[in-house]
């Protein structure tokens, strides 16, 4: 990387830590950069890595590369960004459950990089023990997680409030929320009783999310009727996928038959971008047409037709 792109990424970074009235050292944190680093970067001194750069670039949206799969406003993504932004003002707690691959991660995404100030987003895997809910959420806003459970949600709850006495809006987003276990939403809901009237939570999944609650109910598991009381009224489901692609397929893709195909074998938005970005890069690079046969012989998939 030479000094006149690193001066690009350190331009940007202040300019986007002037509009979104954050702090340098919150700045390094959200992009898991050394605060040593940052100041360091900022100032353009210091023989720091590349890979840091790279990393403050992707933590304010700034492209490095040519952007073959530009942003597209789906259904989706306004759905998720209007719900978003509902409950961060109306102080209302979501639970949005979407189709796989349509598009809920990126969504989140980019509402932090647009909304850095007090969005505090985690995301659950199935590797997630109850503790580890507890401390991402203390990471993410900034405290060290210490003390027993039960001190550590009061002192979650603590930093909320009092950013909300400064009038900041506070907003917790947890994705991915279908891989919660029994325990962890009785964590949820406490963290719900905590924190109401002061930060909404939001949980955005699957339909499995929904499943998983349903199946609990029914073995009348503990704190699950509890914890649905609290978040049934904020369910919302999103718009299903368009397998028809036509937001994606009409601006990249010119070749009748490779659209009939892409119809044919993606399920979702998810899908069609791992097979069509590739495709795309790839035809810019060699400087060919992107064609039916072209993707095929990409792809090694044998031409049936």
């Amino acid at each position: 990387m030479n000094d006149t792109l690193r001066k690009e990424i350190t331009d940007a970074a202040k300019t986007y830590i002037e509009e979104k009235s954050l702090s340098l050292n919150e700045l390094a944190r959200r992009s898991d950069i050394n605060q040593a680093y940052m100041s360091q970067m900022m100032n353009l001194k210091g023989d720091i890595a590349d890979k840091w750069y790279y990393a403050l670039a992707k933590g304010i949206g700034y492209p490095l590369d040519i952007i073959f799969w530009d942003h597209v406003a789906t259904p989706q993504y306004r759905a998720i960004i209007t719900h978003l932004e509902e409950a961060r003002n109306l102080g209302r707690n979501r639970i949005l459950v979407g189709d796989t691959g349509s598009g809920k991660t990126y969504s989140i995404n980019r509402y932090v990089i647009t909304n850095p100030m007090d969005t505090f987003r985690i995301t659950i895997s199935s590797m997630h023990t109850t503790r580890a809910v507890i401390d991402d959420i203390m990471d993410e806003i900034g405290l060290e997680p210490v003390g027993l459970p039960v001190t550590r949600l009061r002192n979650i709850a603590h930093r909320l409030s009092m950013a909300q006495l400064e009038g900041r809006k506070p907003l917790i987003i947890i994705d991915e929320c279908e891989n919660l276990k029994l325990t962890a939403f009785g964590v949820i809901k406490s963290l719900y009783d905590k924190l109401e009237g002061i930060c909404p939570i939001v949980l955005i999944g699957t339909s499995q999310i929904e499943y998983k609650i349903s199946n609990m109910l029914k073995l009348n598991k503990v704190g699950i009727p509890q914890f649905q009381r609290r978040f049934k009224a904020g369910e919302r489901h999103l718009p299903p996928v368009d397998r028809t692609f036509k937001l994606f397929l009409d601006s990249k893709v010119e070749d009748i038959k490779l659209k009939t195909y892409l119809r044919r074998i993606c399920n979702n938005y998810g899908e069609l971008h791992d097979y069509l970005e590739l495709a795309l890069k790839e035809a810019d690079r060699q400087g060919k047409e992107l064609t039916y046969g072209f993707f095929l012989d990409l792809h090694g998939i044998q031409n049936k037709s």
